[in-house]
């Protein structure tokens, strides 16, 4: 069962799907919320956000994958987007989710692609209760990857920031800055199971940013799986099979 949702952050809504197992009845399931990449959206590329929730709901699982303000159908501009609003949308997602019916609110899960990845182990480490994550190519080194991206638009202090013909403001570098590093520091408090997936040909993040992430992770239970051949998404129809059987696997597992 799917069902479309919305929820509010900062007055703004923010558009989004929720599935359910059809076996659902009275009993509670466990769920994970879906955190994408930077210019993404609750589908994901080649829809696989899409076709990994309805594998975890067959499995029992319920998922909302919701889109980023200013990203996808939510309301806001993108242009306004930066790593501190999503990581105030993360939250939203997850409080949002505890008012479900039938959703057992001490078995939540995360998952976050790229951006959403850092984002996602953020998160894990500072909102309580959350029990299984999965980072698929997360950002580990925020600045690093982004310094290398940035080209100035207008030149003129306090002007935007364009990346790839996408407007952002000078706010999204600054928060850059404030958090980078952050994410690592607080998935090292975050202590419950952790499995990182990386492509071994991402072209974007590198997969040195995955070892990282395993690194540093103080989790008692802890895996780590490069993919062969695999690119930033997943994109060929074996690595996301494998990406998504892994992910689909970990959360019935470990939730």
């Amino acid at each position: 069962m799917e069902k479309l949702v919305d929820f509010k952050n900062k007055g703004e809504k923010l558009f989004g799907v929720l599935h359910y197992p059809e076996t659902l009845k009275k009993i509670k399931v466990p769920c994970v919320v879906m955190y994408h990449g930077f210019t993404g959206s609750r589908t994901e590329a080649h829809f696989l956000f899409t076709k990994l929730a309805r594998k975890l709901a067959k499995r029992g699982i319920a998922v909302l994958r919701f889109d980023f303000r200013g990203s996808g159908d939510s309301e806001g501009s993108f242009s306004d987007m930066t790593v501190e609003e999503e990581l105030s949308d993360a939250k939203a997602a997850l409080d949002f989710i505890k008012t479900q019916k039938n959703i057992a609110t001490d078995r939540l899960g995360i998952l976050g692609l790229s951006m959403g990845g850092f984002v996602g182990s953020y998160t894990a480490g500072q909102y309580p209760g959350i029990k299984s994550v999965v980072l698929m190519s997360a950002v580990a080194r925020f600045w690093s990857l982004w310094r290398k991206l940035l080209v100035e638009g207008t030149g003129r202090a306090g002007g935007p920031v364009m990346v790839g013909g996408i407007k952002l403001s000078k706010n999204f570098i600054t928060a850059i800055k404030k958090y980078d590093g952050l994410n690592l520091k607080s998935i090292v408090d975050y202590v419950n199971p952790l499995l990182v997936i990386h492509g071994a040909k991402d072209p974007v993040v590198p997969v040195e940013d995955g070892e990282l992430y395993h690194a540093v992770s103080a989790s008692y239970k802890k895996k780590i799986v490069i993919i062969e051949n695999a690119g930033h998404t997943f994109e060929s129809k074996r690595s996301e099979e494998k990406a998504i059987k892994l992910a689909a696997s970990w959360f019935r597992e470990t939730l």
